[in-house]
């Protein structure tokens, strides 16, 4: 019996133009680098309009919000350009929903949360001690129960 060893085929390393292999892997590698570029920079894109799309997306439904729930107090202040809108945050362990935030003056912040099916608003209020107090609104007249207790003193707690 005989054995047969296979002999390397130096000519295997050309491609079809006679030229060295390493030079097909530089132009592979070019055109997977170049690719990988327009994807990523594709992707980034697509990143961007989606947050912005949020951000509008939370001023809109807070506007909505208030315009439905508060219609003779906040909508009566408060325009789209009031609230910056913040996208979703989905990092790790941490997730939030997409928000908008108005700030009021003297301390005070409205912050709207897209839950569902219609949103949550929150006035969040200073404290003596230094912590903000969250007082949840669903309508005019709790607002106005809300702002009159706001000059009470600190109890301690939130």
């Amino acid at each position: 019996m005989t054995t047969s060893t296979t002999t390397p085929d130096h000519n295997a390393d050309l491609d079809h133009d006679g030229r060295t292999g390493d030079g097909a892997l530089q132009r592979l590698t070019g055109l997977a680098n170049s690719y990988r570029e327009r994807l990523e920079a594709e992707c980034a894109k697509a990143e961007a309009e989606a947050e912005r799309r949020e951000r509008k997306q939370s001023v809109d439904a807070a506007c909505r919000f208030i315009a439905q729930h508060l219609p003779a107090t906040l909508a009566q202040i408060l325009d789209t350009d009031a609230w910056v809108g913040y996208p979703a945050l989905r990092e790790g362990y941490a997730e939030a929903e997409p928000t908008a935030v108005a700030h009021l003056g003297s301390g005070l912040w409205l912050i709207f949360e897209r839950t569902k099916p219609a949103g949550a608003l929150t006035l969040l209020a200073p404290c003596t001690c230094g912590r903000y107090v969250p007082n949840w609104l669903g309508d005019d007249y709790g607002l106005a129960g809300t702002l009159d207790t706001l000059t009470l003193s600190c109890t301690g707690r939130l």
